[in-house]
């Protein structure tokens, strides 16, 4: 599942590449930063609970928190570039 919640900030950035260049660049990623994922997608997920815990009158707050990490993970290790083509070893490497 770790790699797999990749795959929406990789299509979100990167539009243009097939399916099979999507799910192969969350894997690829996911795998190499196992771990680092695993408490980057746990730790908010836990904390968000708290929208549940509050009657369900906090998920409008709490329920979005668990993609900023995944936001910034992307951005850290991949990047943006400026230009509007983008290939698929552009965003492994």
């Amino acid at each position: 599942m770790v790699p797999l919640q990749l795959i929406v900030p990789i299509f979100a950035f990167n539009p243009k590449l097939s399916v099979k260049d999507i799910v192969s660049a969350s894997f690829k990623l996911g795998n190499e930063f196992w771990l680092i994922l695993f408490g980057l997608i746990i730790i908010p997920s836990l904390i968000a609970q708290i929208g549940v815990v509050l009657c369900f009158v906090g998920m409008a707050a709490t329920l979005y928190f668990t993609y900023i990490p995944l936001y910034y993970f992307y951005k850290d290790t991949i990047g943006f570039k400026e230009e509007e083509t983008t290939t698929i070893s552009e965003i492994i490497s």
